[in-house]
């Protein structure tokens, strides 16, 4: 039996986390209209698009013609992806976050200093650490 909880089981939960909190979600549409199938089939309020922030489409808008796949970005802005061996939530949530203050003139060209990345980072996890998290097992 898996340890992992069935998305049903963690909905209300997962409403809750996210309340109307900006989403900021790497190929938003894509993973938005899976969520929302889903809160759907449990008669639970969609996932309104005007509280979505796609990366994949800011990338897009900002390197066109380019790759914008999360590990190009990563390349393209010197974020270190060495971690990232196969896909996964949490790590990719790492990355996208620092990709999206790149994305947002995070960070000057001229100052690529490490310390900015580690101080995203160690904040990121920082926030996410404060938040309870339904996705974990219980």
């Amino acid at each position: 039996m898996s340890q992992h909880k069935k998305f049903a089981q963690i909905v209300s939960d997962f409403r809750e986390f996210i309340e109307d909190a900006k989403l900021i979600i790497h190929n938003a549409e894509f993973d938005v209209r899976f969520l929302n199938a889903e809160l759907s089939k449990l008669d639970f309020p969609c996932i309104d698009m005007s509280n979505v922030i796609d990366t994949l489409s800011l990338a897009r808008r900002r390197h066109p013609g380019a790759s914008n796949t999360l590990d190009a970005l990563c390349q393209r802005y010197g974020v270190d992806s060495s971690r990232r061996e196969k896909h996964g939530a949490l790590l990719d949530a790492h990355l996208l976050a620092e990709v999206y203050a790149e994305l947002m003139g995070g960070r000057q060209a001229a100052l690529s200093l490490s310390v900015e990345r580690k101080v995203i980072a160690q904040s990121t996890e920082d926030l996410l650490a404060k938040r309870p998290s339904p996705l974990r097992p219980g």
